[in-house]
């Protein structure tokens, strides 16, 4: 691309009570980023992505977690600067990719459980879809996530997982992602 870049990211709303392991509150993130051919890049494009999490706790130390993003391109708009669908995070099961195009939207729920001591586990669906644009985002074509994951505290001073899910999609796909933290 080379080239300058105009970004502007903003934490609108941040009420997390752990940014690690949410337990409560909500999190609202915007993020808009500029290439224009002015600055010097070879591709003029803007992308915007909104993820606006909220973090229910109903009882005991149950979570339930609720997460929607979206993600909108415009312009000369580079392959590997589309709208990504799929992840270690969002749509589970579909790699990183999977789907791609200018606009995406998605959204899951995720069920937090704790088990014994330092053991927890969890349990999630989701669905999402890309599209060339807002308009064309109908009902048909969305796709399914789901999952389940087990937990096993590593820091209990900033209350932070270690993290196994295993997530699925139709058609027999499927992921497997160990990481650190929750996914949202």
């Amino acid at each position: 691309m080379a080239g300058l870049a105009l970004e502007l990211e903003l934490a609108w709303h941040d009420s997390r009570s752990n940014r690690y392991n949410p337990q409560q509150g909500t999190f609202i993130l915007g993020s808009f980023v500029a290439h224009p051919e002015f600055l010097g890049s070879k591709y003029d494009f803007t992308k915007f992505n909104l993820d606006v999490r909220h973090y229910f706790n109903p009882w005991l130390k149950h979570i339930i977690a609720v997460q929607a993003t979206t993600t909108a391109t415009y312009g000369d708009v580079p392959f590997y600067e589309l709208a990504l669908m799929g992840g270690d995070s969002k749509m589970r099961g579909y790699y990183e990719g999977a789907y791609r195009d200018k606009v995406l939207l998605d959204g899951q729920i995720e069920y937090r459980m704790p088990v014994w001591n330092i053991f927890g586990v969890v349990a999630w669906v989701g669905t999402g879809r890309v599209a060339d644009y807002y308009g064309n985002l109908g009902i048909n074509g969305f796709h399914m996530s789901y999952g389940w994951g087990v937990r096993i505290r590593v820091d209990s001073k900033n209350n932070t997982n270690l993290r196994v899910d295993f997530g699925y999609g139709p058609g027999g796909l499927r992921g497997t992602y160990i990481n650190f933290a929750e996914a949202f």
